[in-house]
């Protein structure tokens, strides 16, 4: 279970959006590995909310809350499974995907999470979403469907390879707002 859940964080981490906007992150704050700058604590706070979009999506799936209190759950319950290599080298992939020392431990700065921040130079970051565009059969058009499993009654996302939804472009996407 912790390798498909690593897959799973690997996927998200390493999606082209998610490298993108990180990349952003990385541009807007050159000086945040210079200890006390105020670039640091700027961008460790949009980098906590960028990797929260990808952890919102795959802890849920494993009975853990989509929150930095279900990333160190996470934590706490792969303790044991770090000891196997191929676990502990996932964990190092993942890590170099956020631009990380490979052995770092992800935890969130500690203060009140706070639902808002008043940010006088209006910089605060607004995170974007992490799933493209996508319409169904219909033309509808989301950054998710969930379809009925017609056996339970239920819901679940489609995976990766349902084949009925067509990631749109950008552009795509533009053009289909406006028709």
């Amino acid at each position: 279970e912790a390798k498909r859940l690593q897959d799973q964080l690997k996927e998200g981490f390493g999606a082209k959006d998610f490298q993108d906007r990180l990349a952003v992150l990385q541009r807007r704050f050159p000086k945040r590995r210079q200890r006390g700058h105020s670039d640091c604590e700027r961008f460790f706070e949009a980098f906590e909310t960028l990797v929260l979009t990808v952890y919102s999506r795959v802890l849920p799936r494993y009975d853990l809350e989509g929150s930095w209190d279900g990333v160190q759950g996470m934590h706490s319950r792969m303790f044991s499974a770090m000891k196997h290599r191929e676990v502990k080298r996932k964990q190092e992939e993942i890590n170099l995907l956020l631009d990380l020392p490979r052995d770092a431990v992800l935890r969130p700065a500690k203060r009140a999470e706070e639902a808002f921040v008043y940010r006088p130079e209006r910089d605060g970051g607004v995170p974007g979403y992490a799933l493209p565009l996508m319409a169904d059969e219909d033309g509808d058009m989301a950054h998710e469907f969930w379809v009925e499993d017609l056996a339970t009654g239920g819901s679940a996302a489609p995976g990766p390879d349902a084949g009925r939804l067509q990631a749109l472009s950008g552009e795509q996407a533009s053009r289909k707002r406006r028709a």
